[in-house]
């Protein structure tokens, strides 16, 4: 059994997904379904009102596939803990090659291949996206340059604030606080006011591209 191949619950959910607003929510609630479903373990395997019923969810898969719910949901935990369903069979070797059995235990592999691509689809972050090629020196520089005028207020919550806009630590801000002002230190390097010539590339800049200008050449 290869169970690597095509796995027709997760193809069939990638497509629902797709049609879908809230994505997040239909991961949760499949999840939700198939734990609930798998939990029949030890019910009568007869119970086909309760079966029926069941179907009636609005899970993606189709529960009435499932065929005997007690020894597919035995296959399917089995697999989910060991990474194997063999040892289900150690007392009955030929049970796994029945041809009443075998297809119901690919199902429930396949089954259970699903549950944990789903798991780690739930868990993906979403990549955020990153609107800026500064690092945290050159964005206080960069405010510095705009005319930001902080000498009016304390270091520690100027940079509480700035720590919370630029989503920066606040420790790192408040020390460079202390040299913003001018001076050859770490934060006006060379590289750092270099980059930020390109970001103020912008003729509307020009006043500030000297000022840049300026102190780099001061730095050499």
């Amino acid at each position: 059994m290869n169970t690597h191949s095509e796995n027709h619950f997760i193809e069939k959910f990638k497509k629902r997904l797709e049609t879908v607003k809230n994505k997040k929510y239909l991961i949760e609630n499949e999840i939700n379904q198939i734990q609930a479903f798998t939990s029949q373990i030890d019910k009568d395997p007869n119970f086909m009102g309760e079966l029926n019923f069941a179907n009636e969810t609005n899970s993606v898969f189709d529960l009435m596939e499932m065929g005997n719910p007690v020894f597919f949901n035995s296959v399917f935990n089995r697999y989910l803990l060991d990474d194997e369903y063999e040892g289900m069979f150690k007392y009955d070797p030929e049970m796994k090659n029945d041809p009443a059995f075998a297809n119901e235990i690919e199902e429930a592999v396949l089954f259970a291949e699903y549950y944990k691509w789903l798991q780690e689809l739930e868990v993906k972050p979403t990549k955020k996206s990153n609107f800026s090629n500064l690092n945290n020196d050159q964005k206080l520089l960069a405010l510095h340059f705009l005319g930001l005028d902080l000498r009016d207020f304390t270091k520690e919550h100027t940079a509480k604030v700035l720590g919370q806009i630029l989503n920066i630590g606040s420790e790192n801000i408040r020390r460079n606080l202390s040299i913003l002002q001018g001076g050859k230190n770490n934060l006006r390097s060379t590289e750092n006011l270099e980059k930020l010539l390109e970001l103020f590339e912008n003729k509307t800049f020009e006043s500030i591209q000297n000022k840049i200008n300026k102190e780099i050449k001061n730095l050499t």
